[in-house]
């Protein structure tokens, strides 16, 4: 690929030449030129005056005063805006010159910026620019329209303007430079870039978001590892560097993920020209360019979740529609709010347009649907007559008649124009949750949560076929672009396809190993697939002719709550509940999914440090190698997720207890498995097991009364005595060093310590407010510290009983504590997103640590004391140096990680719903 054939976006810079306007035509000759000039500059791109003032010096000979009198100048004519910096704005390019004239100025503008940068290796290098240089966004584009290719995929792979480009002017700019390069791996860094762009949002240390860039490069090649090294390198000391490649890098049939809800995104639509319109949980809207992935306006839409959205047939307003009542309508192009329709306080469930854009439908929540003038915003007609919320609404395709389907079991057709009821439609024995209209309007289709589907003929209101898909209910239904298919989303994960014609069932598409219940549901505008996707957060795409899977892509989380798919059927949005939405192409081939890690429920660290378990919630226990990252064995035999993990002292034995209620002890040595015992008729959710291995303490649920029992087990195996005493269920245990005692944290606001010998309660810890979700001892056992949700930390005499001290440790709940190997020193962490490092003996806070934007999920200390890590819903993982609380290092992962422990002094372990990543500390 030449300089002349790249892109578009340089192409777009040569504009065929113009008359000379009046106000140009008042200027010198050599005025003229100088001005024509400035064709090298993108039009409404900030430029400081720097930088043409540089360029007229090469090319008229002018000084910087003669410069920014001439911009002056410009400006009075209005051919160019100042900026309040001194800086100008082209609003046209100024003229027209050949491609080989515009070529050159390239070519001297960076000509005449290169002294400011030395040379390296026979290169300007121009990451040596000073911050906030124009060249810093626009040198990529400038080297391609010079023709300088070989220096342009020079600079596309150097790690030093790879990261000052993306600590810079982030992700979205370093995307668009790695697409002007012509070499494979600035292709590949480009997929990395977009595929990620999430997390490469600003990061602080200063080097983080580089090292965050380098962990998501797989080091697949020489060629990959060297330019991810290189990268880190430029980021700050300690370096978390994942262990191999991270264990929750994206699906390749990934495009994007798109953030900045606060909260789960219920709705979705895509306009004509392909813009995307997400609507979310925090009332706001936002328009997105689907391309770039950049959010375009946020609306400010409604007080409360945004449930609905509609998009006008031509693309010119947006409508939204949220619990609060109200519907507004929306420029989608300035974002500006143009009408509001307000209706009765109830929550609106849905929006149709009229085919033409004239009228809006709008179902609410207390049986009434409204067809709304948009031109007058006068209400034309009330649907009145059901006597349960409306669910969903369908138009014909010439816009006579709209359906409206009810939780009263009916549907409804309307004429459109006056209002009048035309048909009922009875048949249903349960709410309906769905409608669908035939493409040529010669049928409709209802379904609901009788778990039947119906298709009627809406010009008689008479029945056609009754169409069971299975005894759940039928919860979602679309339609074939040419009618010739309908499908019905079930409740059980599957998909039923029908023959509306006939009613024939044409194919059964079995996801529910995958997805759970089925959430969402959309169709390629030539029918030539069908997507799904359910409460785990799996999308299927399928094949509607044969019933096949053509793909199965997992990345959320959580439910996905809404799909759709671009006009042209290149790109497939997945809404989510996790507040994210993702881009799939759905043109990949692949129907079994790429697996991702298991989501990890606990983990604990062998004694000596050699091996990590990590209890996943498929019900396998896995055994790893910390330094290699690799897993040795896999733990088999519960039936259920796994709860909670122990070990003894001399790492010989590894118990795990799940929510089958089994509790298993295994050599992690072999993986051999050594005895298994039926602790609880319900779930087992924690263990905790004496430093010999002689007594194992176990809390679980008994599923007759709905209470938690706290029982202690032999080495045997048998059951010794039930600890009874708390009221509620206990969150969390501790056994003191020499096996002398047992602490319990409660949900009812106490700790207590018991004689494992006899089981008796010693003492009880009375003093929180509110309950306890952790404990944590001194490693001499001297004291025991407690946290919960009250805020606050309080130590104990574990001997006596008697309250030492109470620590105001967070304005919130405590999620997690530490403490360091002499106990010197404890680290309480917060959903107040803060750390907190006390002096134990005094509680005086010595450090406040605070960087993390969400919750504190985890600690770890590593063995010698020398730095902390805490692990925050906010994705990051951070290293502190707990002597100063400085902030070292941070990374930003996939997914957020929920466990830490510090293998070694270089090397931790972090795990969540990503799987178990582990981190070298380098540097």
């Amino acid at each position: 690929m030449t300089g002349t054939d790249r892109p578009e976006r340089y192409r777009a810079y040569v504009v065929p030449r113009r008359s000379p306007t009046d106000a140009v035509g008042g200027l010198t000759t050599d005025e003229q030129d100088r001005y024509a000039e400035l064709v090298v500059f993108a039009p409404d791109v900030p430029i400081p005056l720097d930088v043409p003032a540089r360029l007229w010096g090469r090319t008229g000979g002018w000084d910087r005063e003669r410069a920014a009198g001439f911009r002056d100048r410009l400006s009075g004519l209005g051919l160019l805006t100042v900026r309040v910096d001194g800086g100008i704005v082209l609003p046209a390019h100024p003229g027209g010159c050949s491609a080989d004239e515009l070529a050159r100025l390239h070519g001297v503008l960076l000509d005449a910026h290169r002294p400011q940068v030395p040379v390296r290796d026979g290169r300007s290098d121009w990451a040596w620019l000073p911050d906030g240089h124009y060249l810093w966004s626009r040198l990529a584009t400038h080297l391609l329209g010079a023709g300088l290719t070989d220096e342009l995929d020079a600079l596309l792979v150097d790690p030093h303007w790879l990261a000052g480009r993306i600590e810079r002017t982030g992700p979205a700019g370093l995307e668009a430079d790695l697409l002007l390069g012509s070499t494979p791996i600035a292709a590949a860094l480009a997929r990395v870039v977009r595929q990620d762009g999430h997390l490469l949002a600003p990061l602080s240390p200063r080097g983080a978001v580089v090292a965050t860039l380098a962990s998501r490069i797989p080091p697949r090649d020489e060629t990959t590892t060297a330019l991810r090294t290189a990268l880190l390198a430029r980021s700050p000391r300690p370096r978390p560097t994942p262990v191999g490649a991270p264990p929750d890098l994206p699906d390749p049939a990934l495009r994007r993920v798109l953030t900045g809800h606060a909260g789960s995104v219920l709705a979705l639509v895509i306009a004509p020209d392909g813009g995307l319109a997400t609507a979310g949980e925090d009332g706001t809207a936002r328009i997105w360019d689907l391309a770039s992935g950049t959010c375009r306006l946020t609306l400010i839409a409604h007080v409360g979740p945004v449930s609905a959205l509609a998009v006008a047939p031509d693309g010119s307003w947006l409508a939204t529609a949220g619990w609060d009542g109200s519907t507004r309508i929306w420029d989608p192009g300035s974002g500006a709010l143009v009408r509001v329709l307000d209706g009765p306080d109830e929550r609106v469930n849905a929006l149709v347009v009229a085919p033409d854009g004239t009228w809006l439908a709008v179902a609410a929540e207390g049986g009434t649907a409204r067809i709304w003038d948009l031109d007058s915003e006068v209400c034309r007609h009330a649907l009145r007559g059901h006597t349960g919320s409306v669910n969903a609404l369908a138009v014909a395709p010439d816009g006579d008649w709209v359906a409206t389907a009810s939780s009263d079991g009916s549907t409804r057709i309307w004429d459109s124009t006056t209002g009048h009821r035309r048909h009922t439609l009875r048949g249903h024995h349960a709410p309906l949750t769905a409608v669908a209209a035939a493409p040529d309007g010669s049928w409709l289709a209802t379904t609901g949560l009788d778990g039947v589907t119906r298709t009627w003929d809406p010009a008689t209101g008479a029945g056609r076929h009754v169409l069971r898909a299975s005894a759940e209910p039928v919860v979602l239904l679309a339609v074939a672009a040419d009618g010739s298919w309908l499908a019905g989303a079930c409740d059980d994960g599957t998909t039923q396809i029908w023959d509306p014609v006939t009613g024939a069932r044409r194919h059964v598409l079995d996801g529910r190993a995958d997805t759970g219940p089925s959430t969402a549901l959309a169709v390629a505008p030539d029918g030539s697939w069908l997507a799904t996707a359910g409460t785990d957060g799996t999308t299927r795409i399928w094949d509607p002719d044969t019933g096949t899977c053509r793909l199965t892509v997992r990345g959320h989380t959580d439910p996905v709550e809404a799909l759709a798919v671009t006009p042209d059927g290149s790109l497939l949005v997945a809404a989510c509940e996790d507040g994210t939405a993702r881009i799939w192409d759905p043109a990949a081939d692949r129907p079994d999914p790429q697996e991702p890690a298991c989501p990890v429920s606990a983990l604990v660290l062998a004694p000596d440090r050699t091996w990590v378990a990590t209890a996943d919630t498929d019900g396998t226990t896995r055994i790893w190698d910390p330094t290699t990252g690799t897993c040795h064995r896999a733990l088999v035999g519960h039936g259920d997720r796994v709860a909670a993990l122990a070990v003894t002292a001399d790492g010989s034995l590894l118990t795990t207890v799940g929510w089958d209620g089994t509790v298993r002890v295994w050599d992690p040595r072999t993986g051999a498995p050594l005895r298994t015992r039926t602790a609880a008729p319900g779930p087992v959710f924690a263990v905790a097991v004496a430093p010999d291995g002689a007594r194992t303490v176990t809390e679980g649920s008994d599923d007759g009364d709905g209470t938690d029992t706290v029982h202690l087990w032999d080495a045997t195996g048998a059951h010794r005595f039930a600890l009874v005493g708390h009221p509620n269920p206990v969150m969390e245990f501790g056994v003191a060093p020499d096996g002398s005692w047992l602490a319990t944290a409660g949900d009812d606001g106490t700790a207590r310590i018991w004689d494992p010998t006899t089981g008796h309660c010693r003492h009880v810890l009375v003093g929180h407010t509110a309950p306890l979700g952790t404990l944590v001892l001194a490693p001499d056992g001297s004291w025991l510290a407690t946290a919960g949700d009250d805020g606050t930390a309080r130590i104990w005499d574990p001997a006596t009983g008697a309250h030492r001290r109470t620590i105001d440790a967070h304005t919130g709940v405590v999620t997690a504590l530490a403490v360091t190997t002499d106990g010197s020193w404890l680290v309480t962490a917060g959903q107040d997103g803060t750390t907190r490092i006390w002096d134990s003996a005094t509680g005086d806070c010595r450090h406040t640590l605070q960087e993390h934007t969400g919750p504190v999920a985890a600690l770890a200390l590593s063995p010698d004391g020398s730095w902390l890590a805490t692990a925050g819903t906010d994705r990051t993982v951070r290293i502190w140096d707990p002597a100063t609380g400085a902030a070292r290092a941070a990374l930003r992962l996939g997914t957020a990680p929920r466990h830490a422990a510090a293998v070694g002094s270089d090397l931790l372990v972090v795990a969540g719903d990503g799987g178990p990543c582990f981190l070298r500390l380098t540097g």
